[in-house]
């Protein structure tokens, strides 16, 4: 079983990677797929944070994503999309959903959330 959740996640990191690692800066799994609390029909939340002037394309591209990752594996994938300005600002608010990401998130490129936020 651990197994077969290292394969999935390293099979989303590599998907996400080649989709949409161009224009993602940070690419953050969370929500109960980062904390192994999920059930069949669980969705997977991802955000994703680009630099200002990417983020509608990365939008769209996140969205198409989705689709074709739901039709693939059966599995919908919900992303949300901010800028690393509306990141920081989210970060810096006290936002709740930005700090349970950082606190739980598992970040899938190279580039950790973190190192955006702070």
């Amino acid at each position: 079983m651990f197994q077969a959740e290292k394969h999935f996640q390293s099979l989303l990191r590599n998907s996400i990677a080649h989709s949409l690692g161009k224009d993602a800066r940070t690419a953050t799994l969370f929500g109960s797929a980062a904390r192994k609390e999920d059930q069949p029909g669980s969705d997977i939340d991802l955000l994703l944070v680009t630099d200002g002037a990417a983020k509608a394309g990365l939008e769209d591209k996140a969205l198409e994503f989705g689709r074709g990752f739901a039709r693939k594996y059966g599995i919908r994938l919900s992303p949300i999309t901010y800028s690393a300005a509306e990141a920081k600002k989210k970060y810096r608010s006290g936002d709740p959903l930005m700090k349970n990401i950082l606190a739980h998130g598992i970040d899938l490129l190279d580039k950790k959330l973190k190192d955006v936020v702070l």
